[in-house]
């Protein structure tokens, strides 16, 4: 090897361990050095997660009316009927077409005349605002009838706080189809005898699966109960940032004359329930 090579391999070994300490000093905090600009660390959400920096537009809040709630339990279905006319609809006081979609969820559907339809007919601009419509229902016996609304996204599920098949013991409605074909109505009736299976929903996850803060979401929820655990599990995961309006149906034994899945509970925790969503933005409303 040349001497000259030889000189140029020494002072380029020289230089490669000067950078090392150099680049060590820096590391340890005793000098400074041009750094390289941070980047933005990596979100990756796993289901039942939301972005920390999704959050909904709530520029209506303290806008838009919205009605006192009460803290005595409705004593008949009068009183609860005049309570539901108090309800102030947030969709007469928000500009509809500058959402992405708006969207309509009914937990606990039953048939469609029991919610659905009353929506489509006096939830204001409804149909103006072209809402798309899903429902939950438990109870199979319900199903045939949503083969007849092809525009309702139908499932027959429970809404849960998991996903995980669950029992019901006859404490769930039942329709009794009057024989008479002339019936107005089919008689609706608790039947403890029946029982059933049915897949249950995580409805948080659900919910951050399917719709975006941008969406306009109303949510209908009459769950028989199990209300006391969803709820929770939707404020606690973040998705009640993707809830605009709420109508809750809250079950107490004194209420519903059923006892078993409402045992215990009484009226002060659904307006605890239904505080808690006002307190983050959703207007809330009683549903009976």
């Amino acid at each position: 090897m040349a001497r000259h090579q030889l000189i140029l391999l020494l002072i380029s070994c020289v230089l490669f361990q000067l950078a090392c300490v150099a680049d060590a000093f820096v590391r340890i905090g005793g000098g400074s050095a041009v750094t390289e600009p941070k980047r933005a660390p990596k979100v990756n959400l796993k289901a039942g997660e939301l972005p920390t920096k999704a959050k909904k537009d709530r520029s209506y809040v303290g806008v838009a009316p919205l009605e006192d709630l009460l803290e005595t339990e409705p004593k008949g279905k009068t009183e609860m009927k005049n309570r539901a006319l108090r309800a102030k609809f947030l969709s007469e006081h928000v500009d509809l077409g500058s959402y992405n979609r708006r969207c309509y969820l009914d937990l606990g559907a039953r048939t469609f005349s029991s919610s659905i339809l009353w929506f489509k007919n006096h939830y204001p601009r409804f149909q103006e605002g072209n809402f798309s419509i899903t429902a939950f229902e438990a109870d199979p016996s319900f199903s045939a009838e949503y083969e007849k609304h092809p525009e309702v996204n139908y499932h027959n599920n429970a809404a849960w706080v998991r996903n995980e098949t669950l029992t019901f013991s006859g404490f769930m409605g039942h329709v009794d189809h009057d024989a008479n074909p002339n019936a107005k109505k089919a008689k609706d009736r608790r039947s403890k005898q029946r029982a059933f299976s049915v897949q249950a929903v995580d409805m948080a996850d659900f919910l951050m699966r399917t719709y975006t803060v941008d969406d306009f979401v109303v949510l209908k929820m009459d769950i028989e109960g199990a209300e006391y655990e969803v709820v929770p599990k939707i404020l606690q995961t973040g998705a009640v940032e993707l809830i605009d309006e709420m109508f809750l149906e809250g079950h107490t034994v004194k209420l519903n004359k059923i006892g078993g899945i409402t045992k215990g509970h009484v009226y002060s925790e659904v307006v605890a329930l239904l505080q808690a969503l006002r307190d983050n933005g959703v207007y809330a409303h009683e549903w009976f």
